[in-house]
């Protein structure tokens, strides 16, 4: 994605349908691999609270354009990490090409063969080997992933969804993928939100503490048992800096994601959605202590 600031206007229902065929397809190629391997990223909110459980007036959460998949630490111990680009080479999944006959070893795409492609990244938690600042954990001569701080809470907190539909082959498939937590997506969320300017950061971990069934004070309690975790504790005080006032990064990023430039916008529904990111970050705030 190269426009940071794109808006909801940007995704699509078909867009997104890609994305499912894509994770059904990867799923259906890496099989018991699929152990080591959690869906992460913009896919999340609308797996986690899928459009037929929403409350009436709340719209369906826009997805997302690209596959963001978080691969184990222990793919390392064991070089599971071979097998898994063994398997999606097979499949036709390749580094995503860069200028200059370069490629992006941490961004793979799909096989130009199933049409329009969808690029997929691979993240990794960051290993004791891997200190500060290294941001890339080498694999093999075209596979990396991207070293994301806090990952590693996603073992601790995830959910395995049901997926069912097409994939790109255009066969019919159902597989139980596992998917980012509610409390371990408001870790990473909050990390990017701080981390760079993304407007759909702000508005994917809003979507999630306005419309999760079980609740903020269920999340704050599944996310408090993560404050052992150093990366957990410094994501609240991202949260504390960027949700202080109605008009701070993270409810002014998640109204410019709905409504854009706000010369073009009505200001009273500007106000509205950052008032309510605002109040919901400020709830879990208040359910965590």
């Amino acid at each position: 994605m190269t426009n940071e600031r794109w808006t909801i206007h940007n995704y699509t229902p078909e867009a997104f349908e890609r994305v499912r065929q894509t994770c059904l397809h990867v799923a259906s190629v890496l099989g018991d691999w699929m152990e080591r391997v959690t869906l992460i990223g913009g896919a999340v909110p609308s797996l986690l609270i899928p459009p037929d459980r929403l409350p009436e007036g709340v719209e369906p959460h826009p997805g997302t354009v690209d596959v963001d998949l978080g691969l184990e630490l222990a793919v390392l111990d064991d070089e599971g990490y071979a097998s898994i680009a063994k398997l999606l080479r097979a499949a036709g999944y390749r580094a995503e090409e860069k200028e200059e006959d370069r490629i992006r070893r941490q961004t793979w795409r799909t096989d130009p063969a199933f049409g329009p492609k969808v690029t997929i990244d691979f993240l990794i938690p960051r290993s004791s080997e891997m200190p500060r600042p290294a941001r890339i954990q080498d694999l093999e001569a075209d596979f990396a992933a991207i070293i994301a701080d806090g990952l590693q809470l996603v073992e601790r907190d995830r959910r395995k969804v049901v997926v069912s539909g097409q994939t790109l082959r255009g066969e019919q498939a159902e597989r139980s993928i596992w998917v980012c937590g509610p409390a371990s997506f408001t870790v990473l969320k909050a990390r990017a939100i701080h981390l760079r300017e993304k407007p759909k950061d702000a508005f994917d971990l809003h979507y999630i503490l306005a419309n999760e069934q079980a609740g903020i004070s269920a999340l704050a309690a599944t996310l408090r048992l993560l404050l052992d975790d150093p990366d957990a504790i410094e994501a609240l005080t991202f949260l504390e800096s960027d949700y202080r006032q109605v008009d701070s990064v993270g409810p002014a990023r998640a109204a410019y994601f709905v409504y854009g430039d706000p010369v073009a916008a009505n200001q009273e529904d500007i106000d509205l959605l950052r008032a309510s990111a605002h109040a919901h970050v400020q709830r879990l705030r208040a359910a965590l202590r």
